[in-house]
């Protein structure tokens, strides 16, 4: 069975989809992965990061045994993000999450993906595919962490199963290259 990956991206820039879109289909390199782009526009409603858009999706893609990963509507990703993703998956058919290295630009410093960096401010949830079936009913906690609700929604899903996630230490994600290139 070929795994399904679901992007969930909140959207507040269209524009910018032209050049996204693309990013995620014919610029990546051959993967093993049925890819799912689900953009989510951010309308006047207030959700300013699109988490709430992200949590509803959620519910929509309940019980197809797929993956999905959050990424930004301000990023372009490494071309060889999914395959080695799926290399990983199938490699560890356990795996509830796969977590790889972030390029950043912002003085914060590139984030690793090691165990220790499973930690508030230093695991962005661009650098996650999570495994949609495992996480069940858990939602990322807007209203209770801000900014700060991806990486403590890693922290407390790393304290289920340490041992089922899966870390490739390559900057295969990026943070706002398209911000950084503007």
């Amino acid at each position: 069975m070929i795994p399904r990956l679901h992007l969930l991206m909140p959207c507040a820039y269209p524009e910018r989809l032209a050049t996204i879109i693309p990013s995620y289909t014919t610029a990546m390199e051959k993967h093993g992965w049925e890819l799912r782009i689900h953009i989510l526009l951010q309308g006047p409603d207030p959700d300013p990061k699109g988490i709430l858009k992200v949590n509803e999706c959620l519910e929509e893609i309940r019980g197809d045994g797929g993956w999905f990963m959050t990424p930004s509507d301000d990023t372009i990703q490494h071309p060889a993000l999914f395959r080695r993703m799926h290399e990983a998956l199938m490699e560890n058919p356990d795996a509830v999450a796969i977590v790889v290295g972030q390029e950043r630009h912002d003085g914060i410093g590139n984030l690793w993906a090691h165990p220790d960096q499973v930690r508030i401010g230093r695991i962005d949830g661009n650098q996650v595919a999570w495994n949609r079936d495992w996480i069940k009913g858990e939602r990322y906690e807007w209203e209770k962490y801000g900014c700060l609700c991806d990486g403590e929604f890693a922290v407390r899903m790393f304290a289920r199963a340490p041992q089922r996630f899966v870390f490739i230490d390559e900057t295969l994600t990026r943070h706002n290259s398209l911000e950084k290139a503007a």
